[in-house]
């Protein structure tokens, strides 16, 4: 499949999907939308009955702890700081059934569709920007941006996507079956 703005058009809405939030290190971007998005299909009225699996990993670096600034957006939006610093950044290397396993692999930017093996980045990637609104529109990492209101505005841009993918997936979820 090349063109990632169907990639709903794969699949049935009688199976729960797996998808996986990609980024470079699983320690900004992916973290962050694991916990939004995982948040986001609970206090769904049509997506909490579906049991879609949720996860995230990074592509590139290898991490032990979420970054202190994701943690501290998270805990602004209402999220547990202790839940939070149990995630463990996960890395294609070390969990490589992670993408196996995954239906939709949601990267952050283009760059992502790059480090995504080959196997997968035909069939399963799909850039978050152009998911959601048909763009290509790259996050930049938040990780090297020097103030912490640059780190929340990027943040709160993945955030906006995850809003439309989630009603985009309620729609798919209520098609009949």
């Amino acid at each position: 499949m090349n063109d990632e703005t169907e990639i709903l058009s794969r699949f049935t809405p009688d199976k729960p999907l797996n998808i996986l939030w990609v980024c470079s290190g699983n320690i900004c971007r992916s973290a962050y939308a694991d916990f939004v998005f995982k948040k986001m299909v609970e206090d769904s009225p049509i997506l909490s009955k579906i049991g879609l699996k949720i996860h995230s990993g990074g592509l590139q670096f290898q991490n032990t702890e979420i970054d202190p600034r994701t943690t501290a957006v998270l805990v602004k939006e209402g999220f547990d700081e202790a839940e939070v610093n149990k995630h463990v950044p996960r890395n294609k290397k070390d969990y490589p059934e992670m993408l196996e396993e995954a239906d939709m692999i949601v990267g952050m930017a283009n760059s992502h569709k790059l480090l995504t093996p080959k196997k997968y980045r035909y069939d399963k990637f799909v850039q978050i920007s152009n998911f959601a609104i048909g763009e290509r529109v790259d996050i930049p990492d938040p990780y090297f941006v020097s103030t912490d209101e640059e780190y929340a505005e990027l943040l709160a841009q993945v955030k906006e996507y995850l809003v439309i993918i989630l009603k985009k997936l309620e729609d798919f979820y209520s098609k009949e079956k």
